[in-house]
């Protein structure tokens, strides 16, 4: 019913009629209910009362027509001129809602340490009320990890993992995964340091990126068993891709290796869910196959046919544009800067005059879509991606390729750190 739907989204409490009401009846209800409700009763007192008025005063049955839902015990909060800011829920329910309200404003300019600071009184007061609702613990999860605060989202759900009876999504477990797998960092040597306490750094730095990607892949390994989904190649993929940023030469190239065979899975399932899911597995891909050398051709299955790499991003460009776009989905938004960013990278030595027009666009799709619908989230994201396509091209160049090859990678090197620092600039600004 209407009314079990409001209460399960959150309102506090509703009153509906089964039937047709008598409009004098139904006036008089309505003066006796919030009379009550106004001078402190309780929700069900107020109803009572309510119709026993309306029973009382009129010889039909609208008394009998109101149904009502939510907490009995419910009551108007007394607000006076001094507003305390005090946290106050009566059900969970309505902490779900507040908690998804939060999470929706995310995105606004300049309200990030307000969010913060609100979400975290609200996670003391799940703490002293309901410490083990799993559900209230994954939703500020939620908004710790589009806020970029990963480790707090992670501790979060660790807690949650680990309780003898929880429900959570699964989708949270790829949340989880992909907030963790960004722990996976390279280790710089701290020169402070004598030569065994930074040979000690290494060995502990080590061991922690070792934790983390065992951990991250047989979490990301059960999820591909119950259902091989393309998001879920595509994290995947992303650890591969922080294996790479971690690693040099031969290892390096296994794991590109890794990477290029998990994004083209994640193309070939996320093709049929839209051309802007299927560009970033795609751009992975390209980018990871062009380590090989390789002009390995790409099927698009729905198309039934199949083109050279650059072609099918063209193809991709061209549905794109012709859909309509969801200004409130970032990932959507950026697809043809990823199609940008694909062609800088890929470019071939007499390509590499086109450089600098792509990244002036990219920069300038990357201001407007972060000011529209971007979060630090997804600043964390991009600017992962650029970090890793830094050490990409510097590991290209480590190849010896020939001058004009070089001189192309130099290029590609300057304009991928230039959209780099805007990024770390935008990041500044959120």
């Amino acid at each position: 019913s209407i009314g079990t739907q409001l209460i399960e989204m959150g309102v506090k409490a509703v009153v509906v009629t089964g039937w047709a009401v008598n409009d004098q009846a139904a006036l008089a209800f309505a003066d006796k209910f919030y009379e009550q409700m106004l001078n402190g009763g309780t929700f069900g007192m107020s109803t009572k009362r309510a119709r026993k008025h309306v029973y009382d005063q009129y010889d039909n049955k609208t008394w009998a027509a109101y149904q009502c839902y939510g907490n009995p015990w419910y009551k108007l909060l007394k607000k006076n001129s001094r507003n305390t800011g005090e946290i106050a829920f009566n059900t969970i329910e309505e902490v779900s809602v507040a908690l998804n309200n939060l999470r929706q404003k995310v995105t606004k300019k300049g309200e990030g340490e307000t969010i913060y600071n609100r979400t975290n009184e609200i996670l003391d007061y799940i703490n002293k009320k309901w410490p083990d609702e799993a559900k209230l613990l994954e939703s500020v999860a939620q908004i710790y990890f589009e806020m970029d605060n990963n480790e707090e989202g992670i501790n979060l759900l660790d807690k949650v993992f680990s309780m003898p009876i929880a429900n959570y999504k699964v989708n949270t477990i790829e949340q989880y995964v992909y907030a963790k797998l960004k722990g996976i960092t390279k280790h710089l040597p701290n020169e402070s340091l004598s030569p065994a306490d930074q040979k000690e750094e290494a060995k502990k730095s080590k061991k922690k990126n070792d934790d983390t990607i065992a951990d991250v892949r047989k979490k990301i390994g059960n999820l591909l068993c119950i259902s091989e989904t393309g998001d879920r190649y595509s994290i995947d993929g992303l650890i591969c891709m922080r294996e790479a940023m971690i690693t040099e030469g031969i290892k390096l190239d296994k794991n590109l290796l890794k990477m290029k065979q998990t994004f083209e899975s994640a193309f070939i399932k996320l093709q049929y869910l839209g051309a802007e899911r299927a560009v970033f597995p795609l751009m992975m891909f390209s980018i990871a196959n062009y380590n090989e050398g390789s002009k390995k051709q790409m099927n698009m299955d729905y198309l039934d046919t199949s083109y050279p790499i650059s072609d099918l991003f063209d193809k991709l460009k061209e549905q794109i544009l012709a859909a309509p776009s969801d200004h409130n989905n970032f990932w959507n938004d950026i697809a043809l800067n990823n199609i940008n960013t694909s062609k800088l990278i890929l470019a071939n030595v007499s390509e590499t005059q086109n450089t600098a027009t792509l990244q002036n666009e990219i920069i300038e799709c990357y201001r407007k879509e972060f000011e529209r619908s971007g979060n630090s989230k997804h600043l964390r994201a991009e600017i992962d991606q650029y970090e890793f396509l830094t050490s990409f091209l510097n590991h290209l160049r480590s190849k010896n390729p020939s001058k004009g090859t070089m001189d192309s990678l130099n290029k590609k090197s300057k304009a991928v750190s230039q959209i780099y620092n805007e990024l770390l600039k935008l990041k500044n600004l959120k």
